[in-house]
C-alpha cells in the first residue's frame, strides 16, 4: 500500500479523506475507508474528537450491506483501544449494528471500548460493561456464533483487568454454562485447575490486555506530556507578560522622563532664546514690525540704541522681537519693563489705533502700566511744549 512509502502525505490529508468518503460512491469509499483504518491503525492519536464524530455520521448514512463498514470499524477500534472516552454518546449506533446487523466489526469496536474503558474508569466501568453484554446474550437470541464468542471473550478481557467485577456477574453467566466459552469463563472465576489449552487462552487474553494497557498506558503519559507542554507554555506567557508589562513601566518611566525633560527644554529655550514675554512680544511684534514712522526703529532710539545696531536688527525675521529681547537681556526685570512700558506709550500716544491691540498690560502690573502712561504723557506733552 502506498500509505506506508509516505505516510505523511497521508497523515496531512486525513481531514480530506474522511470528507471525501461521505460523498464518494461504493468503489472509492470502501478504498478510502480502508485507508483511514490503516491511518487509525498505524497512528490512531492523530484522530481528532471532531473526526470521529464525522466517521460515525457517514456510518448512520450506510446501508448494512455497504462494504466500507468493516474499515470504518476496525479503524475506530483502534481508536477506541487510547481513546475510549470519545465513544460514550455512540455506544448505542455501535450496539445497534451489532444487534441489527450481527456485525462482527462493530464488535470488535465495542470489545475495544469496553476494554480500554475498563482500564481507563476501574471496576465501575467494568461491572456496567458486563453488564450490557450479558443483556445482548439475553435479549438475542438469534445472535450469531461469532457475537457469541467476541462477547464472551469481551467479558474475559474485563475479568483479566478486573476480576472481582466479574466475580458479582457469576450467576448471569450460569445461564450461558452450555456454551465452552462461557464455561472457561466460570472456571476463570471460581480459581478451578484449567486445561493446557484453556490456560493458554487466559494467558494469551492476559497478553493482549497488556498489550491494551500499554496503549492506554501511554496515551494517558502522552496527555500528561502535553499538559506539561501547554503548563510550560502558559508559565512562558505568562513570563513574557510579566515582561512585557516591565517593559511597559520602563517605557512609562522613560516617557515621563522625555515629557519632563522636554518642558525642562522649553523653560531653559524661554529664558535663553527669549527674554521677553512671549505672548506680550508678539503682540507688540504685531503692531511695530509694520514699517512707519514710529515702527521699531523709533523704539530703538528711545532705548538708546546706535543706528549700527538698528541695521544689524533689520536683518532680523522678527527685528521687533529681536529688539526686545536684547533689552530685556541687559536690563533688570522691573527696569527693563518700566523702561518699555514708558517708550512703547509715547509711541501709542503717537499712533492712537494701536490702542486697541496693545497688550502689554497682560504681562505687567496695572499700576506700572498707569505709571508709565502718565509719565510718558508728561514726557510727550514737554515735547510739545518746547
Amino acid at each position: 500500500m502506498l500509505y506506508f512509502k509516505r505516510p505523511e502525505e497521508y497523515h496531512a490529508r486525513l481531514g480530506d479523506i474522511i470528507d471525501a468518503l461521505h460523498s464518494s460512491d461504493a468503489s472509492s469509499s470502501c478504498w478510502l475507508a480502508q485507508v483511514f483504518a490503516t491511518i487509525a491503525q498505524e497512528r490512531p492519536q492523530l484522530i481528532t474528537s471532531a473526526q470521529v464524530d464525522r466517521i460515525f455520521a457517514i456510518i448512520q448514512s450506510r446501508s448494512n450491506s455497504s462494504h466500507d463498514l468493516h474499515y470504518l470499524f476496525q479503524g475506530l477500534g483502534s481508536v477506541a483501544n487510547i481513546e475510549p472516552l470519545l465513544f460514550d454518546s455512540y455506544r448505542p449506533i455501535i450496539l445497534q449494528f451489532v444487534v441489527e446487523s450481527q456485525s462482527v466489526p462493530a464488535m470488535k469496536c465495542l470489545q475495544q471500548y469496553f476494554v480500554a474503558g475498563t482500564l481507563v474508569r476501574g471496576q465501575q466501568s467494568a461491572s456496567e460493561y458486563l453488564s450490557v453484554l450479558i443483556d445482548l446474550l439475553k435479549k438475542d437470541t438469534n445472535i450469531t456464533n461469532d457475537i457469541r464468542s467476541q462477547i464472551f471473550h469481551t467479558c474475559q478481557l474485563i475479568g483479566v483487568i478486573n476480576k472481582q467485577a466479574l466475580e458479582t456477574k457469576r450467576n448471569d453467566l450460569l445461564t450461558f454454562d452450555t456454551y465452552s466459552d462461557c464455561r472457561i469463563l466460570i472456571d476463570f472465576i471460581d480459581g478451578k485447575r484449567l486445561t493446557e489449552e484453556v490456560q493458554a487462552s487466559i494467558n494469551k487474553t492476559q497478553d493482549e490486555v497488556a498489550q491494551m494497557e500499554k496503549r492506554v498506558v501511554k496515551t494517558e503519559r502522552d496527555v500528561e506530556n502535553v499538559t506539561n507542554v501547554v503548563k510550560g507554555q502558559e508559565l512562558k506567557v505568562t513570563n513574557l507578560a510579566v515582561q512585557v508589562d516591565a517593559v511597559d513601566n520602563r517605557l512609562s518611566d522613560i516617557s515621563g522622563q522625555v515629557t519632563a525633560q522636554s518642558r525642562e527644554i522649553e523653560r531653559i529655550d524661554a529664558k535663553t532664546l527669549s527674554h521677553v514675554p512671549l505672548a506680550w512680544g508678539r503682540e507688540v511684534s504685531k503692531l511695530l514690525n509694520r514699517r512707519a514712522n514710529n515702527d521699531w526703529r523709533l523704539l530703538g532710539k528711545h532705548f538708546g540704541y546706535s543706528n549700527s545696531e538698528l541695521r544689524h536688527w533689520a536683518l532680523q525675521v522678527d527685528p521687533t522681537m529681536a529688539l526686545l529681547n536684547e533689552w530685556f537681556m541687559t536690563h533688570k526685570a522691573d527696569e527693563a519693563t518700566y523702561a518699555d512700558c514708558f517708550s512703547t506709550c509715547i509711541l501709542i500716544i503717537i499712533d492712537e489705533a494701536a490702542l486697541a491691540n496693545f497688550k502689554f498690560a497682560q504681562q505687567t502690573s496695572q499700576c506700572t502700566l498707569s505709571v508709565g502712561i502718565a509719565f510718558g504723557v508728561g514726557v510727550y506733552a514737554g515735547s510739545i511744549n518746547k
